[in-house]
């Protein structure tokens, strides 16, 4: 009962009301799961050197040329969206107004794509060892919150854990970004931006990709 009233758009606000959760961890099922191993490119002879070499200057011409269409997107997608702010005030959508507003605070304070971003979010995109903090603010004047924490395990699961809800999820890394996917109908995915998570949560699962997910973020750990 307590995650059908979680789910929906305020699902992860719910998560510092304090409700307790008594499941213990070896009680959540753990996806069994491998992450590749990293062969380190190491080579030693002239060929294989060279076919990366050419392989690096590709990826390096088409990563200079992704920031530049992502930088002009990025600043056409934060107009539009804040004239369908303005729109759906003025139509009472209030609810759809708060959403957007969201998602232009998302892509405000996640800044304009970068090449060292990009380079971050390829296909080579590090697995985040370790454990984390989700933050969330209410708003651009309100105070952070700490929501609970990930531990990136290398068993390639994430164990996430707060006072209203524990699970252990199964991640999957691909097209630069982080995708988890939890037993109890929920999805996040993920994506590094400097020392950030920057990430998207849909609960239900069903309405990812389509529907609009609740933003947050997570800092490592120190």
């Amino acid at each position: 009962m307590i995650r059908s009233k979680l789910c929906g758009s305020i699902c992860l606000i719910v998560l510092i009301s304090g409700i307790g959760f008594s499941n213990a961890v070896d009680d959540v099922p753990q996806p069994n799961v491998e992450i590749p191993v990293d062969p380190k490119w190491d080579f030693k002879t002239k060929t294989a050197l060279e076919a990366k070499r050419v392989y690096d200057a590709g990826v390096k011409e088409a990563q200079l040329a992704f920031v530049k269409a992502m930088n002009i997107a990025e600043k056409q997608l934060v107009l539009d969206l804040k004239q369908a702010m303005k729109d759906a005030t003025q139509s009472a959508a209030l609810d759809d107004a708060i959403k957007i507003r969201s998602a232009v605070e998302f892509l405000e304070k996640r800044g304009a794509t970068t090449l060292e971003s990009v380079k971050g979010n390829s296909a080579g995109v590090r697995y985040p060892f370790g454990k984390w903090q989700m933050i969330t603010s209410s708003g651009p004047y309100a105070p952070t919150s700490i929501l609970g924490t990930y531990d990136f395990r290398s068993d390639g699961t994430v164990f996430w854990k707060e006072k209203a809800r524990q699970a252990f999820g199964k991640v999957t890394i691909r097209d630069g970004v982080i995708l988890v996917v939890y037993p109890d109908d929920r999805t996040e995915r993920i994506t590094p931006s400097g020392p950030r998570l920057l990430i998207e949560h849909w609960c239900p699962s069903s309405n990812y990709p389509s529907k609009f997910p609740m933003f947050v973020y997570a800092e490592r750990i120190k």
